[in-house]
């Protein structure tokens, strides 16, 4: 479809449900084919894109325009909001560069953003944090408009254009963060994405004309949807494309959480009797688009399509046991212009960066000492990863394209022969990520108790940004955002120190909780080792 569109119908733009920030890298490969697309898909941090099919998208693109024939490039956008670290990060690097002492002012709120282990906490801090930091991100915005002739004379307009929408991005993640419990975060999201694909039309100029990739409920024309909101801005000028298939296989995160298996293949049987999906394939369709505006207005096929029937409302996961709950009665006609129909499906085939792994819930603590396992592999029973993908409780499963390395290592151990490393060498990184080193036990031997994480850390870091940091969360139940009843991440008193020390975490562990997380992370570049790790009751607690 987007072949066809950009060769025959003269479009120039692609966008997809991604974060804006991190797309530009994919846009600056499919332009100048600079840079490595393995890992700026990687960057994304969308595991849903990270596909072989995404690749040979982006591919293609890249093939289309460094063909001179065509003068017009296509260009690749993100238009989504979910991850801030990039858009604070090129925030504060514009101040920095046209307005030292604006920087200086922004940086106390802005740097907790620029930060991906600190950047996802916001969800579950205090309102009046969450609105001082919504009112620093819109001091920083007042500032871009009312100095914009002063700073485009000490750079450029597009320069300015593209610091402004990162800063937009920010005060949209903010937001999210803030309302993302409640019903009006999920309309505000969709919100947003339409104001954010409003702002590449208007920054591409009169001429573009752009495919958007997204999900059947935010393309939809449903109330509160981001189709609605391009509807009214755009009316008949925008042609909205429903999905739909009888039966086959797809990739999704299993649920319920916590599973261990993370990002998998599922496949269904065929669509129950009198749903659209087996209508349609009862109809002899396989492969077809159908065109709703062009169905009769009156007669049994327009009786038909104006009545409600039942469709799956699939998302990114899927329990195999609530089949029957992804089932939604829609009158199809009211949310897209047209349908494309695949009688059966194969699921997408997943990059190495692409795998997500689930995290498997231990009875207890198991090797707290690292001494298990092969010399330079990862520590059995433990997670190795990157920071939780958003909304889901799986880790990346492959640290290639962030550059991170998880090992065992018997560089100067606290106690015995080994210690875990996490380790990132400097240099240009794609996507915004922090090493990530954890295990889940049962919280049940700690119920009604207090419990005490001590943990023996060092690290190799330098420059500002590269820090570790330990953390013990206890939850009760696997939500999101977590329904957590105690965190703590020395989010304030982050690890730098190159000598060994001990660190702990007390935290109470309610009658209900179900989970205990605790672990170390590495933001940024550098190394950083941990040790004669002890998870116990706290006796002084009683």
């Amino acid at each position: 479809m987007l072949e066809f569109l950009v060769s025959e119908m003269g479009f120039t733009v692609f966008g997809i449900e991604a974060t804006m920030p991190e797309a530009f890298d994919i846009n600056e490969y499919v332009l100048s084919g600079k840079g490595d697309p393995a890992k700026a898909l990687t960057g994304l941090n969308f595991w849903i894109w990270n596909t072989e099919e995404v690749r040979d998208l982006i591919e293609w693109m890249r093939r289309y325009n460094e063909d001179p024939r065509h003068s017009r490039k296509v260009k690749f956008y993100g238009f989504d909001l979910q991850f801030a670290p990039r858009a604070a990060k090129e925030t504060l690097n514009y101040l920095r560069a046209v307005d030292p002492v604006g920087a200086l002012a922004a940086e106390g709120k802005l740097e907790s953003l620029a930060n991906p282990y600190t950047s996802m906490q916001l969800v579950s801090q205090s309102k009046e944090l969450q609105e001082a930091t919504a009112s620093a991100i819109g001091d920083v915005l007042r500032r871009l408009d009312e100095r914009r002739s002063e700073y485009i004379s000490g750079t450029d307009s597009m320069a300015w254009a593209l610091a402004r929408q990162h800063a937009r991005i920010l005060a949209q993640y903010v937001e999210r963060m803030s309302t993302i419990a409640t019903p009006d975060g999920w309309m505000m999201r969709d919100r947003a994405m339409a104001e954010n694909i409003r702002w590449i039309l208007e920054h591409e100029g009169p001429e573009a004309k752009m495919v958007v990739w997204a999900w059947n409920g935010h393309v939809s024309t449903g109330r509160g949807s981001m189709g609605a909101h391009l509807r009214e801005a755009f009316g008949p000028d925008m042609i909205v494309f429903g999905f739909a298939f009888n039966q086959g296989s797809f990739q999704a995160i299993e649920t319920p959480m916590p599973s261990a298996a993370g990002v998998r293949s599922f496949t269904v049987r065929p669509a129950p009797e009198g749903s659209l999906d087996e209508t349609l394939a009862a109809a002899g369709l396989r492969l077809a688009a159908i065109d709703l505006r062009e169905l009769p207005k009156e007669g049994p096929v327009a009786e038909w399509w104006s009545a409600p029937h039942p469709t799956r409302n699939l998302g990114a996961s899927f329990d195999e046991d609530s089949e029957a709950a992804v089932w939604r009665p829609q009158i199809v006609p009211r949310l897209y212009d047209a349908l494309v129909f695949v009688e059966s499906t194969t699921p997408a085939r997943p990059n190495p960066g692409g795998r997500v792994v689930g995290r498997s819930l231990l009875g207890g603590p198991a090797n707290l000492d690292f001494e298990d396992g092969e010399l330079g592999e990862s520590p059995p029973g433990w997670v190795i990863g990157l920071y939780p993908q958003a909304g889901f409780d799986g880790v990346i499963a492959t640290f290639r394209d962030f550059d991170f390395e998880l090992t065992t290592s018997d560089d100067r151990p606290y106690h015995g022969e080994r210690s875990a490393m996490i380790a990132r060498p400097p240099g240009r990184h794609y996507g915004e990520a922090y090493g990530l080193l954890g295990q889940r036990i049962e919280a049940a031997p700690y119920r009604g108790k207090r419990v005490r994480l001590r943990a023996a850390v060092r690290t190799e870091v330098t420059g500002p940004g590269n820090q570790a940091y330990l953390w013990l969360h206890v939850t009760k139940a696997w939500a999101f955002p977590p329904s957590t009843v105690f965190r703590d991440d020395m989010a304030d008193r982050p690890i730098t120190t190159r000598q060994w020390q001990e660190y702990e975490i007390v935290g109470e562990v309610p009658e209900d909780a179900e989970m205990i997380d605790y672990g170390l992370a590495l933001v940024g570049d550098g190394r950083a080792w941990i040790d004669a790790v002890s998870v116990e009751v706290d006796e002084e607690g009683f």
